[in-house]
């Protein structure tokens, strides 16, 4: 699933700006699918 996310918000340091692409993969299959 692609969504809108500041990488700020997936940091400690809380640095970034939107992300171009994030995809985030909860199973290998989904890992698989994103990088294709």
């Amino acid at each position: 699933m692609v969504t809108p996310t500041m990488l700020s918000d997936l940091t400690t340091a809380a640095v970034g700006g939107p992300a171009g692409n994030y995809i985030e993969a909860r199973t290998e299959a989904e890992i698989i699918e994103a990088v294709r």
